[in-house]
């Protein structure tokens, strides 16, 4: 009966702080508030990184960076961003002016990031389901 009613005890204190720790990451996510809409928009460097950081904080699956002329300064940000992040599965950066130190940083990255499944560095466009018709001259 007293080891029952240990036992009990002990998985009410199992499911109160799982629960304290479900509301302490919910409050992380809700304080980070909602990712920057226009990435390209901020010059920056600092600003881009607390952006970057803000965003991450909600535990995106997907980082879509496709054509948003992002420097090396930002793309080494980015991948010092990568390799402590553990939420992140896929990473789009098609259309950057990557170079070699780009390059190098997202090597790093992907060496200490073991959760990342993805990274596509190919510029893609959506294609529009119909097709575009010249305006008649008027």
């Amino acid at each position: 009966e007293a080891a029952k009613k240990a036992e009990e005890e002990k998985k009410a204190e199992e499911e109160k702080k799982r629960k304290a720790q479900q509301q302490a990451e919910a409050a992380k996510k809700a304080e980070a508030g909602p990712p920057p809409r226009n990435w390209e928009g901020e010059e920056d460097p600092q600003r881009w990184a607390e952006y970057l950081e803000r965003y991450l904080r909600t535990d995106p699956s997907a980082l879509d960076l496709n054509g948003k002329q992002l420097s090396n300064k930002k793309v080494t940000m980015l991948c010092d961003a990568i390799k402590v992040n553990k939420s992140l599965k896929e990473v789009y950066l098609g259309g950057n002016s990557i170079g070699a130190e780009g390059a190098k940083a997202l090597a790093e990255a992907l060496k200490d990031n073991k959760s990342l499944q993805k990274v596509d560095l190919e510029l893609r466009v959506p294609r529009a389901p119909f097709q575009f018709q010249a305006w008649p001259h008027i």
